[in-house]
């Protein structure tokens, strides 16, 4: 795995003292990025009525793929750790915006299937965004709007955690001051959010709260899978943070197997 970096680019507090710690995408068919670390979010969800789950998909497919860069590479750089050195490990951070792994798969690329109005209930699950050497982990996930996200800090030096909507508008500012606290933050509203920690600019994420469960993030070999699918003509969208989004037509045939391999591009 081959990983390459961005230049570094939500309101409560716990106390007086951590305060002053603190420092102050229809047929759009692409928006490419170049290398820059803060590409447009996605288009919001469907407003066409909210997501129905059912307790057994009729005919159920699925859809499954590989996200690849095409063209040249971005000579991206390391974020520079500009304080708490010896807690951070060092000097310099590989940059998560953008990770390659053998055949310029592509890691962390946020794929949507916009369309589906009925379908499997979200899976049950307890997501952690965690604070580690001064990284956020994982850098992008996904989570069912509504839910509750638990904030951990397993650094022994204050971090907070800074959440922007895709307007750049405050959604929470949760101080996490001590090493091992667990501080749970529901996710209201459906739609990207961008987190960074005022303490250590370097430190960015961004979790995608969702309002179906056909939603996934690719793995280091650039792959990803969606099951229990319901048959139908759905709009397949791609997202990432340097890349840009690219959506494409995709059909599920009952009871069958759907393949979309996308790959993205700085050159658009």
């Amino acid at each position: 795995m081959r990983r390459t970096a961005a230049a570094p680019g939500l309101a409560l507090a716990v106390a007086a003292a951590l305060a002053s710690g603190c420092g102050g995408g229809g047929e759009e068919r692409e928006s490419p990025r170049a290398a820059a670390p803060a590409a447009a979010a996605p288009a919001p969800p469907s407003a066409a009525g909210p997501y129905q789950a059912v307790a057994a998909v009729a005919d159920a497919g699925s859809v499954s793929g590989t996200i690849t860069l095409a063209g040249p590479v971005p000579d991206l750089k390391p974020r520079e750790v500009t304080r708490d050195k010896e807690a951070c490990g060092g000097d310099h951070k590989p940059n998560p915006s953008l990770v390659l792994g053998p055949g310029n798969t592509v890691a962390d690329a946020l794929v949507t299937l916009v369309g589906v109005k009925s379908g499997k209930a979200f899976d049950a699950g307890a997501p952690l965004l965690d604070q580690k050497k001064c990284l956020f982990y994982p850098y992008v996930q996904v989570l069912p709007a509504g839910s509750e996200l638990t904030l951990l800090n397993s650094d022994p030096v204050l971090h907070n955690v800074h959440a922007y909507d895709a307007a750049n508008a405050t959604v929470f500012n949760v101080g996490t001051p001590l090493q091992g606290i667990k501080v749970p933050q529901k996710i209201a509203a459906a739609g990207l959010i961008r987190v960074k920690c005022d303490v250590h600019p370097w430190m960015t994420a961004f979790v995608y709260a969702a309002d179906t469960p056909y939603a996934a993030v690719t793995g280091k070999d650039g792959k990803f899978s969606l099951d229990k699918v319901p048959p139908g003509t759905y709009t397949l969208r791609v997202w990432h943070e340097v890349l840009g989004t690219k959506e494409r037509s995709l059909t599920v045939p009952p009871n069958g197997a759907a393949t979309a391999d996308v790959a993205l591009s700085i050159l658009g």
